[in-house]
């Protein structure tokens, strides 16, 4: 899981995306991948609302078998939760439906000198249209709701929408 915040600390500028620009590609020859990473984050672990979601990344992997896609939540904390309440996650919509992974482990980890809470959450080809079509308003990790920042879900709605073409 910590090798995911070297993504989140080499994504270093605000992407807002415009038509796809927001999108980064990164091609593994070793393994034979091709990864599409988008990143929308609040004002990096400076938000001015505790409850507000931190950074969220969308990615979509392509090989010669498969393509798998996935998002990853990060949530600054201020203390440390019980390790046996790290668990669960929904992702909530403008119009009140749900993305739910209630079996989704949480880890906590450290960012910029911040105690996070950090999910990497695999989602199905109709999670990710979901996503890309609705706007998502609140990330609920264990038994606490967090909102996003409109210019976040904004721009994370039509960066995952992104992921679904062919590049």
């Amino acid at each position: 899981m910590y090798k995911f915040l070297f993504f989140c600390v080499f994504v270093t500028s605000s992407i807002y995306g415009q038509d796809c620009k927001g999108i980064q590609k990164k091609i593994n020859k070793k393994v034979g991948t091709t990864a599409y990473v988008a990143t929308a984050k609040a004002r990096l672990l400076k938000s001015s609302d505790p409850n507000e979601i931190d950074i969220l990344i969308s990615r979509k992997f392509i090989s010669s078998t498969d393509t798998v896609y996935d998002i990853i939540i990060y949530k600054a904390v201020s203390q440390k939760p019980d390790k046996e309440s790290l668990k669960g996650v929904s992702l909530i919509f403008e119009d009140g439906s749900q993305i739910e992974k209630l079996d989704q482990s949480i880890e906590i980890g450290k960012l910029a000198g911040h105690l996070v809470l950090i999910t990497q959450c695999q989602l199905k080809p109709e999670d990710v249209i979901q996503l890309s079509q609705k706007t998502l308003v609140k990330v609920k990790l264990m038994t606490n709701e967090h909102n996003l920042y409109p210019k976040m879900a904004q721009s994370f709605q039509q960066n995952t929408g992104c992921l679904l073409q062919s590049f």
